[in-house]
This record gives structure tokens, C-alpha cells and sequence, in this order.
């Protein structure tokens, strides 16, 4: 498992729209898909909020004027 941080610009419709890059290494095995993890505070617990076959998520469940944190696993 890679994990990889994820650009989230600012916000100008409904949702988060996330965007990272694979890994430069797949340890050798393809990667099957990407777990997208996200917490309210750099601190605090982040949860599941989605998986993605592609390098691309949007998060619809974000409300106006709030901050995110969001971390990217890759998964063989």
C-alpha cells in the first residue's frame, strides 16, 4: 500500500474535486484501486470516504466554508 497526499483547490461549485498522481512504484503488482481517507482536522480521525479506480475523486458530502484534510492510499 502507497499513500499519497491529494490537491484539493479551492472550492467553487458543490464538492471537493481531488486529483493526485500513482505511485512511481507499484511494488510489482498493478494497483487495483485508491482508498480516499478525509478528517475535519489535520488532527483528528480520518474515515473511509470512498475507494476510486481512477486518480480522481469528487467529494460531494463537503459543506460551503469548511476545511477538509484527505489522504490517498494506493492498493495492489
Amino acid at each position: 500500500m502507497n499513500s499519497s497526499s491529494a490537491a484539493a483547490p479551492g472550492a467553487k461549485g458543490t464538492g471537493i474535486q481531488l486529483t493526485w498522481r500513482a505511485p512511481s512504484s507499484d511494488g510489482g503488482s498493478p494497483i487495483s484501486y485508491y482508498n480516499v481517507y478525509r478528517s475535519a482536522s489535520s488532527s483528528g480521525t480520518f474515515v473511509v470516504v470512498a475507494t476510486s479506480t481512477s486518480t480522481s475523486y469528487k467529494d460531494t458530502k463537503t459543506t460551503r466554508n469548511s476545511l477538509y484534510w484527505y489522504y490517498i492510499t494506493a492498493v495492489n
